[in-house]
Parts: C-alpha cells; structure tokens; sequence
C-alpha cells in the first residue's frame, strides 16, 4: 500500500528505485512535494503535480553543491579552525586558572598553618614561663614553710626547757618573743591563665582562608527526572551510572538512568536497607530476619546473621559492616566479628546512615522514638570513627538563610542521609519537601532543592549527581541533580 502524502518513507542514500512501489526506477522530481517519484508515483500519490525528469534538475544541484564547496572552503572550514584554535586556548586558560587558584589557596592553607603553628608556639611560650615563675614562687614558698617549721620546732624545744628551768626573766623573754618573733610564711598569688576551644571552627578557619566566588554552579539543574518502576525503599547509584533500589517487598532493582529496569533480585523477606561497597562495589543488604547479605552474580549470599534486629546498614571504606539498631550501633568485619560498638546509647531508633570519604566520620539518621527512650525529635547525628559523638544537626536553618515561601517551616524529618566526594552532607528532610546541604563540619550551607513531593531517598554517583526519590501517595518520583558543593 502506497504511504499517504506528507508520510513519505525514507529512502536510504543511493538507492536508485522507489520505496513504495518496488523495482521502479526514480526517474522523474515531483516540485511539489520536493521528491524523487516513480512513474506509477505519478499516476498515483503524485497525480496532476507539476513534474519534470530528474536530468532536468542537475544542473541546479550541481550549482548548489558548488556553492556549498566554496563556501565551506572559503568561511566554514576556516571559522572551525578559528573555533577549534579557539576551543584549545580555552582550555588551556581554564587549566591555568583553576591551577593558580589552587596555588593560591595552598598558599594561603600553607600560610594558615604558618601563623596557627606560630601562634601556638607563642601561645606555648607564656605558658612555659608562667609555668616557671609559678614554679619559682611555689619552691620558694615551701622553703619558707620548711624553714619556718624547723624555727618553730625549736622555739617549742626553747620554751619547753624554760618552763622547766628558767628563772623569770628568761620565762618572761621567752613568752615575748612567742608573738613577736616568727611569722607563718605567705602563700604566693600565681599567674593563671585558661584556653576555650572555639566550638565553630569551620566558620573560622574558613573567614581565615579566604572568600571563594563561583559562577554559573550555584543553582541547582535537573539533569533527569523520570517516574520510579517500583517501590523506592533506599537508593544506592553504582559506579557505572546505575542505581539499585530496594522496596519492602523483598525486591532489588537495578534500573538504569532513564529509569528503565536492568535487573530485578527477588528476596524471601523484608529487605530494610541497602549499601554499596566504596572499595569492592558489591551491594550489602539487611533484612528482617537479620540477615546481612552482599549480591555477588545476581545472587544474594548469606554473610553472616545478628543478634539483634538491624534497621539500617552502612558498608564502609575500611571493608566493615556498620549496622543501626536499636539504642545502638555495631560495627562488624564482612565475617560477622563485633570490631566497635557505642557504649551510652548515642542514638535511639536509626534508620539511615553513611561515611563521609574525607574524615570518615559516620552519619546517622536518629528518629528519636520515644518507645525506645528517645524524645521523638528526629535529628542527624555524626560520629567520629571511635563511635564518639561529633555534633547533632536538628533541622536548625540560620536566620540569615534567604528562604522561599516553598523552604517549608514544618517539623524537620529526616529521611535519608549521604556525603558526596568533598565531605559535604546531604539531608533529605521529609517534611518540608527538600534536600539540605551541610558542610563536613555541621555548618549549614544552603537548601539544595525544593520539592512539590515528600523527599524519601538520596543516593550520589560517582560524578556526585544527587539522586533523589520524591514521595507522593504510592508512587516515587526520581530526579537527578546537579547541584554546587562549594
């Protein structure tokens, strides 16, 4: 059947017969339509249009073709050369700026550590010499007590002698010279001096270093943004611009970054979260029945099983299995071995967690249960690698912020937590519908993105595009972000 007006097939190049009516030879041009037609073309779909032999044409084409050699040859080749000469300079100019202002800040790093070690070094030096002065004055004030104790001795032997045998006189010179002749030796003022750590020390150091400006990274794009196949439990991207998903069903999904599923793992239980190995890349899961898993060749192998009922899991760069559960957190070599655990409960109900890749401190997500002896406010709590407290973020947003009516106000709810390449840590806060950058040290930065829907899920690749996974009744909503870490 002949394709409709308008609907032509394509014609591969060269191809000298008709696609619509086969073994026909393309001899005449339709000027109408501006095509290559066949003779039965002509009786049919090209009926009563004006059409000449395609010989009748060339000369023109030809003329065409000329014209487009002599320009290309004349303007188009040279402006690309132009631009390309142009494209190297660029580059090269951005590779020489980015390394003087590298030089720059290592200088002026190198020039803080300068002043910092000599202000210490000063700072040490008063000390040293009020340390000595006060050493001076306390030896010197035990050897008055010394010799004022020995004069003392013998003054009680002297009036012991006298009451004895002496006559008036010398008992009366005697009791005269008790008032009048020693004194109890003073006890010295010493120097004091104190030292009170500054709490914010990033604020600081950072006025110290200096003002970084940037352009054209501040605001946040959307690179994708598609609507989930499944269920949305966890979010973990993989190195080769992938991302596993876990739902409560039992199910992984590996789907790609159009969204489309890659690969599904079906589980007998509740899988409650998932990680993936910065070193071996592999994906770690812990279910209900406290069974911690890794995926190797599609298939979920038993690594070992706990005690106690893991509600979150976070697979470290050191190869150890951090586990959250309840009023507590462990963590165990890939064999199941305890290597640390809390001792004072830092953390009540944990339900999301992550390593930082430059201190390798670890995030927690603490929802604050009250049946588990927490206060009920949900906060984010970050611990050094001795599982000790660091500091608590608790959804506080300066004063100063600029905030939109859409920066919400509501109850701060975190969701999910995850530290991108610079030690940056990003919050999904649920409630307020955004995501919330924070620096390594706890200092709030700004409000990545606003959402029309509930944040659930945040996960970064290796190119530290953010990954986000928007709420919104039974359906998730997944959005890739580019986003500035400075």
């Amino acid at each position: 059947m002949a394709t409709p007006i308008g609907q032509s097939a394509f014609r591969p190049k060269g191809q000298k017969t008709c696609i619509q009516h086969k073994e026909k030879q393309l001899d005449l041009y339709c000027e109408k339509c501006d095509q290559l037609i066949c003779l039965t073309c002509l009786l049919s779909t090209h009926k009563g249009h004006d059409v000449c032999e395609l010989s009748a044409i060339t000369p023109q084409k030809k003329q065409h073709i000329k014209s487009f050699i002599d320009k290309t040859e004349q303007n188009d080749l040279k402006q690309v050369g132009e631009y390309i000469s142009s494209v190297d300079t660029l580059l090269k100019d951005n590779t020489s700026n980015f390394e003087e202002l590298s030089l720059k800040l290592k200088s002026q790093t190198d020039k803080i550590k300068q002043d910092l070690d000599l202000l210490t070094t000063q700072t040490l030096s008063v000390y040293k010499k009020m340390e000595e002065g006060n050493a001076r004055l306390i030896l010197k004030y035990k050897k008055d007590l010394e010799t004022y104790n020995k004069q003392l001795k013998q003054q009680l032997q002297e009036c012991k002698v006298t009451l004895q045998h002496g006559s008036h006189l010398e008992i009366y010179d005697t009791e005269y010279e008790i008032h009048t002749s020693l004194h109890l030796p003073v006890k010295p003022v010493l120097g004091t001096a104190s030292f009170t750590p500054t709490t914010n020390t990033h604020h600081h150091l950072q006025l110290a270093l200096g003002t970084v400006t940037t352009s054209g990274l501040s605001e946040t794009k959307v690179v994708k943004e598609w609507k989930s196949p499944c269920y949305i439990g966890s979010l973990c991207p993989t190195t080769d611009g992938q991302v596993w998903t876990s739902d409560y069903s039992g199910t992984l999904t590996l789907l790609n970054r159009e969204g489309e599923v890659v690969q599904k793992v079906k589980h007998t239980t509740v899988i409650k979260d998932i990680s993936l190995s910065p070193t071996t890349h592999t994906l770690w899961v812990c279910d209900e029945e406290n069974n911690i898993m890794e995926l190797v060749s599609g298939q979920l192998t038993n690594k070992f099983r706990t005690k106690e009922f893991p509600q979150c899991i976070c697979v470290t760069a050191s190869n150890h299995i951090i586990l959250g559960m309840k009023k507590h957190i462990c963590k165990f070599t890939t064999q199941g071995q305890m290597a640390v655990e809390t001792g004072k409960p830092l953390v009540y109900t944990p339900v999301r967690m992550s390593e930082c890749p430059v201190t390798h401190n670890v995030t927690v997500i603490d929802i604050n249960s009250k049946t588990e002896g927490g206060d009920g406010n949900q906060c984010v709590v970050v611990i050094d690698t001795d599982f000790q407290e660091v500091f608590v973020y608790r959804g506080d947003i300066p004063s100063t912020y600029k905030q939109t009516p859409q920066t919400g106000g509501v109850t701060f709810y975190p969701r999910d937590v995850v530290y991108d390449s610079v030690g940056n840590l990003i919050i999904g806060d649920y409630n307020n519908y955004r995501v919330l950058l924070l620096s390594g040290g706890g200092e709030f930065l700004r409000i990545i993105y606003t959402d029309r829907r509930a944040t659930w899920a945040v996960g970064i690749d290796r190119e530290d595009v953010l990954w986000v996974g928007f709420k919104y009744l039974v359906w998730y909503n997944v959005k890739l972000l580019q986003y500035s870490s400075v």
